[in-house]
């Protein structure tokens, strides 16, 4: 009974807030234009300043964090070189390759990891994650500018990759909360203050702004490169990484930490990346679309399961 309740208070808080922005839509309350305005907002605004302010205020320590650091990085290499080769041997459409790889490796732990591990753990222990966030953010997007730019018959081209990642604003959040941390600076306090009530609304909008954005129109036509993809996000590499990670030990807090990574759906901003770099844009919304719906139930019972046994 406790880790169902565990897994509701997790996964609830989530499904209203992307509920009541569907219903916002339903109502003519959110626009199309509406949305992509507040979409493009949360990604350069707000959620830079939830991560900024997760690094920056809370306190964390390299050294401790390397293993988990390591063991993270190590998976997501895996997953899309794994995703890499089989891809192009299944996908015959070269626009659709890079997208599937993206969305099979790819997590939103910006939008959903911070709320899974404060549900989880609270607020004072939410560092652990927002480092692993700093750390992996970049990773996503390198590999994920590789698979697209190598699927649509182009060379990467390294300086453009180089400079889109440098001026992401999640990368840049979070190597300035890291420096900010690592040398002890700290702002003025009405300026703390300031920043931490943005970040505080950061994740509620972003969630509402995400329900809004579903659409599952010309699912059907997409149906078995989104099934596959999706489930690949949320099911085989969760029970393959997860599974690992309690064997090597991994308990707690890096436990969820790892949860919030894994069992995450494909990042929002893997839609407008596919689009930019020439990939289908619109099987990239779907996989962010139907895999957010979908990991309402695959995160309700993977917390379930890790909580069953004691291990969160």
């Amino acid at each position: 009974m406790n880790s169902f309740w565990l897994a509701f208070s997790t996964v609830c808080p989530l499904l209203l807030l992307m509920s009541l922005g569907a219903v916002l839509r339903r109502v003519g309350l959110f626009t199309n234009d509406f949305l992509a305005r507040l979409n493009a907002l949360c990604f350069r605004v707000f959620l830079p300043a939830v991560l900024f302010q997760n690094v920056y205020g809370n306190p964390f320590d390299f050294a401790a964090d390397a293993g988990l650091l390591a063991y993270a990085a190590g998976a997501i290499l895996v997953a899309f070189v794994v995703l890499y080769l089989v891809v192009p041997r299944l996908e015959k459409r070269r626009d659709r390759r890079g997208v599937i790889i993206q969305g099979g490796f790819r997590s939103n732990i910006v939008l959903f990891g911070l709320p899974i591990s404060n549900t989880l753990f609270g607020a004072d222990h939410a560092g652990t994650v927002a480092v692993l966030i700093a750390f992996v953010v970049p990773l996503f997007n390198v590999l994920s500018v590789i698979a697209l730019e190598r699927h649509r018959g182009e060379r990467v081209k390294w300086s453009k990759m180089v400079g889109g990642i440098a001026k992401n604003p999640l990368v840049i959040a979070g190597v300035a909360g890291i420096i900010f941390a690592a040398t002890g600076v700290r702002f003025p306090s009405v300026v703390d203050a300031a920043v931490l009530q943005v970040a505080q609304v950061a994740t509620p909008l972003a969630l509402i702004a995400l329900g809004g954005s579903f659409s599952f129109s010309q699912t059907k036509a997409n149906g078995r490169p989104l099934f596959w993809t999706v489930a690949c996000k949320l099911v085989v590499l969760p029970a393959v990484f997860l599974g690992l990670a309690v064997a090597l030990g991994y308990r707690g807090v890096e436990l969820g930490a790892l949860l919030a990574l894994f069992a995450s759906p494909a990042a929002v901003s893997s839609f407008p990346m596919a689009e930019e770099l020439g990939g289908d844009g619109e099987l990239a919304g779907q996989i962010v679309a139907v895999g957010s719906a979908v990991s309402i139930v695959t995160l309700f019972a993977a917390v379930s399961v890790l909580g069953v046994f004691g291990w969160l």
